[in-house]
């Protein structure tokens, strides 16, 4: 059991003070007679609970007072004197941000800890976080520099770790060691949030990235438009009413999986990446400046699909729209729709190969002829293989201005004297 007591003077008189605790048990259930009888593969076994809370003052001094700042630039001050406008209004209620947390987990090892697994379960909801709030710029200010945040966000977790030695002797040895993440995140509580500024960024049971966008029907074959699902007319979706599909790029889960074998002095090891997850496709990131039928910035490179793109009325196939040399008007904003879409998400998961490496210890007879204590030689590689369906560059960077992680080899020599 923990108990403390914090203060900070980022914050007003009334609220630098604040209590948090923690309470933890542990039980190694191993260690009973009556259970090592029933179960004697296992070597170790603990069950583990707690429940804390933590704060958070990092912000800014002085952030619960009205703050003003000079003006600049001024080309004819008032008197020559400069003058001073407000920049932030005062927030006297300010105080800290809390974390509730909670975690159970259980430690399992069996025959001789050569396997050890490994379960926690997490729920962590934090409130009055410390974070800017945009407010109506009738108010005078676009936007607060610090609040304490209304919602309640709560992030869940199932972590699973599995680790082995499948062989272990003088001359070979193999182990795999693996770990799997099931994560969730969501707004719990918002008070009041039908007539705050995020009524339309943030949706109570859903991730705080949550995107609010309308569902891709495919190209109409009579206009070559792009359409959308819409109560009132398919092909002119209302963006407020019809942006009703839910989209979050939040993982699914993810995890990994490594294994490294030793052979007298020869070594090899790998490790592969999973990520489950919808991630924004190439649509997106060339925007409406290089998507087909849009010539913005002189040029661009344009994807496969463009060769079956819509061309006469009854064209059913068509995955790109009709195209055009026109920069307004319907066509542009049926492209804005576009972007606002389903269309322009996908499957972004991916397996990836992100490390190998072979390695030889040189047999000591042959080392110490030219004194030397080691000599090993290696060859390793990075981001060898990738496996997806994702429709763009990368799976992991999503973007198509940045290069994605490079495919590198190396080899050398190592010595040592």
């Amino acid at each position: 059991m923990t108990a403390r007591r914090d203060g900070s003077s980022r914050f007003g008189s009334a609220n630098r003070l604040h209590n948090f605790g923690a309470i933890g048990v542990g039980w190694i259930f191993s260690s009973e007679d009556f259970i090592t009888r029933q179960l004697k593969p296992l070597s170790f076994g603990k069950i583990r609970a707690s429940y804390g809370t933590t704060g958070n003052d990092q912000i800014t001094d002085y952030g619960y007072l009205a703050l003003f700042q000079p003006t600049e630039n001024v080309d004819i001050p008032y008197q020559g004197i400069s003058t001073t406008f407000p920049s932030s209004p005062p927030n006297p209620n300010l105080q800290w941000e809390r974390t509730n947390k909670f975690q159970v987990g259980l430690d399992l090892g069996f025959i001789n800890d050569r396997i050890l697994l490994g379960i926690t379960y997490s729920d962590n909801r934090s409130s009055n976080q410390l974070l800017p709030y945009s407010m109506p710029t009738v108010t005078g200010f676009s936007s607060i520099p610090v609040v304490n945040f209304p919602a309640t966000i709560q992030n869940t977790s199932l972590e699973i770790s599995l680790n082995t030695t499948i062989i272990k002797r003088k001359s070979l040895s193999w182990s795999i060691n693996s770990n799997f993440t099931l994560p969730k995140n969501k707004v719990k509580e918002f008070p009041g949030i039908e007539s705050s500024t995020y009524a339309q960024i943030l949706v109570i049971g859903q991730p705080v990235n949550v995107l609010k966008t309308f569902h891709y029907q495919g190209v109409d074959p009579q206009t070559g438009l792009y359409s959308f699902l819409s109560k009132n007319d398919p092909l002119k979706p209302d963006r407020q009413e019809d942006a009703n599909t839910f989209i979050s790029t939040f993982p699914k889960y993810y995890g990994g999986l490594a294994s490294t074998l030793t052979f007298k002095g020869i070594q090899f090891d790998f490790l592969l990446q999973f990520v489950k997850q919808v991630g924004q496709n190439f649509k997106y990131f060339n925007g409406s400046s290089t998507l087909p039928g849009v010539f913005f910035r002189g040029y661009s490179n344009q994807p496969e699909t463009i060769l079956n793109r819509w061309h006469n009325q009854g064209d059913n196939d068509a995955l790109t729209g009709k195209l055009g040399t026109y920069s307004f008007g319907e066509r542009i904003d049926n492209i804005y729709s576009l972007l606002q879409s389903d269309a322009v998400y996908t499957d972004a998961s991916f397996i990836r190969l992100k490390n190998v490496a072979i390695s030889w210890n040189l047999p000591h007879k042959w080392v110490e002829k030219i004194k030397s204590s080691n000599i090993q030689v290696y060859v390793q590689g990075q981001n060898l293989l990738t496996f997806t369906s994702y429709q763009g560059l990368d799976p992991e960077t999503q973007t198509t201005f940045l290069l994605p992680p490079l495919r590198i080899l190396t080899t050398g020599i190592r010595f040592q004297f």
